[in-house]
C-alpha cells in the first residue's frame, strides 16, 4: 500500500490514476490506512490551516488517528486552543474529544 501512496504523489498522471483506482478497488481496507497517513502528514506539517481537520480527527474512534491529531494540535500551540474549545463547547459529550482536549491542554 505504501507504494500506491508514493505513486499518488508522483508526477506521472497515469500512475497516479492507477494508484487511486487500486486504492478504490481495495475499498474499506485502504480507508484506515489513508486516514492514519493523512493525519500523520498534517501533524508533521504543523500548519494552522490544518486545525479544522485535526480537531475533527481528535473525535475519531480509532486511537491512532485520535492521538496523532492531538499531537498535531499540541505542535500548533496557542493557534489550536480556541478552535478546540469551540469543538468542546458543542461536542462535550464525546469521550474522544474530551480525552484529546485533556491531552492537548495538559501538555
Amino acid at each position: 500500500m505504501h507504494e500506491l501512496i508514493v505513486k499518488l504523489g508522483g508526477d506521472n498522471g497515469i500512475e497516479r490514476e492507477r494508484a487511486r483506482k487500486a486504492l478504490v478497488k481495495m475499498g474499506r481496507d485502504s480507508i484506515d490506512f489513508l486516514q492514519v497517513e493523512t493525519v500523520k502528514t498534517l501533524e508533521e506539517i504543523a500548519d494552522p490551516v490544518s486545525i479544522p481537520l485535526l480537531t475533527q480527527a481528535v473525535e475519531d474512534d480509532k486511537s491512532d488517528v485520535h492521538w496523532i491529531a492531538a499531537k498535531g494540535l499540541i505542535k500548533l500551540g496557542e493557534h489550536s486552543i480556541k478552535p478546540l474549545l469551540k469543538i468542546l463547547e458543542h461536542r462535550s459529550d464525546s469521550v474522544f474529544i474530551l480525552e484529546g482536549a485533556h491531552y492537548v491542554f495538559l501538555i
